[in-house]
């Protein structure tokens, strides 16, 4: 282009120098005119050209969840990844676990509600059981992130330790929950109530680091925390001392159950957590003087539900039944009570016939919630 201007400014001093005198005003003319162009020209080159933005980087920032959602239909690989990482964060969280954590604030609102609907829609009962599930899940997460040395010994199938999930991630999930949890407890009254949620909070975030190498402590920590969630539930009512003394009973039976189930769980981690250094009652007692333990934890689980149903005659729906009545009915509760906690004890025998078989230890943890859940309805309904 400069070239060109160049060459149309030689031709006008050519033409100023043939032309007659009245084409010099239009040779004058037309070289200011080339002079202009060429100025324009210089101005344009120095002037910094724009950045190129592709299309992709104005996607990524406007509409990245469309730019994911378009990657994920071209690339099923990509979904199937995903849908594999969310699984083994579950996995992780035992969301299994999310549920009975929050029926157990409900029923605890359900007793000192005097047994009402009104009493669980309850806004304040519904807040609490979320923070329920939050602790319980959260425990969970934690649980595996610091065992994770061991469950590489004991349970290399944990999503941890064949890496499904990073430990990064379980940390920050952790974290997440717990800040949550303290957060929303903070909005929550009578002050036994906050108490009770830091309280289970500083147990299960201290329950791998500090508490589990101590014996028979971390099992009670568990036991303990899971045990005060319906107290919890009625507190959130403001009952009174009476109407709380109705919920101690369900929450004995509760302790006791968790307690022998804990201790079976400790059964299938005895190598493990003696390469460790986790001093557990198998560890220290040896898995015979441990299992039975757990048989007399059983029994006081059913012992307590037991008493509810024989003690408390003038309390909950009997009152208002006849004497014949409310025969019948504690009848009918004390063969469901047996029936129920029935398994408790027969699975303690299946692991002393079958040599502490991992697999039979295992079933007999499974099962034992359907029991310890069976005693506790009792005792719930009967407080």
């Amino acid at each position: 282009m400069q070239t060109a201007v160049l060459a149309n400014t030689s031709h006008v001093g050519r033409l100023s120098r043939y032309h007659k005198p009245g084409g010099r005003a239009i040779s004058l003319l037309a070289g200011r005119a080339v002079r202009t162009a060429n100025r324009q020209q210089c101005r344009l080159r120095q002037r910094p050209k724009p950045a190129t933005v592709c299309a992709s980087q104005r996607l990524s920032h406007h509409g990245q969840p469309v730019l994911d959602a378009a990657l994920t239909l071209l690339y099923p690989g990509r979904r199937l990844h995903e849908q594999q990482e969310a699984a083994a964060y579950f996995e992780m969280a035992r969301m299994v676990n999310l549920l009975p954590s929050c029926v157990l604030v409900y029923l605890g609102a359900w007793i000192a509600g005097g047994r009402s609907l009104q009493a669980l829609l309850s806004a304040k009962v519904a807040l609490l059981s979320a923070i329920a599930g939050s602790i319980a899940v959260g425990s969970c997460v934690l649980n595996d992130f610091f065992d994770y040395s061991v469950d590489i010994i004991n349970e290399p199938n944990k999503p941890l330790p064949r890496h499904a999930v990073p430990l990064e991630g379980a940390l920050l999930l952790s974290f997440a929950l717990y800040t949550s949890v303290l957060i929303a407890g903070c909005m929550l009254e009578p002050p036994a109530l906050r108490a009770i949620i830091a309280t289970s909070a500083a147990a299960t975030l201290l329950y791998t680091p500090v508490l589990k190498r101590l014996t028979f402590v971390k099992n009670v920590a568990v036991a303990s925390v899971i045990a005060l969630t319906p107290l919890t539930g009625a507190l959130a009512l403001g009952q009174g001392p009476g109407v709380l003394a109705a919920v101690a009973g369900p929450c004995a039976a509760l302790f006791c159950g968790i307690l022998h189930r804990e201790i079976l769980m400790d059964l299938n981690d005895v190598d493990g957590d003696r390469e460790n250094g986790v001093h557990t009652v198998p560890v220290v007692l040896g898995k015979r003087a441990a299992l039975a333990a757990a048989a007399g934890l059983a029994a006081a689980c059913v012992g307590a539900a037991g008493a509810v149903l024989a003690l408390n005659a003038g309390r909950g729906f009997l009152a208002a039944l006849s004497p014949t009545c409310q025969l019948l009915v504690r009848a009918a509760g004390g063969v469901l009570l047996c029936l129920g906690s029935a398994p408790l004890f027969g699975n303690v025998m299946s692991i002393v016939r079958r040599n502490f078989d991992s697999a039979t230890v295992k079933n007999a943890i499974d099962s034992s919630m359907q029991s310890i859940g069976i005693c506790l309805l009792v005792a719930a309904s009967f407080a």
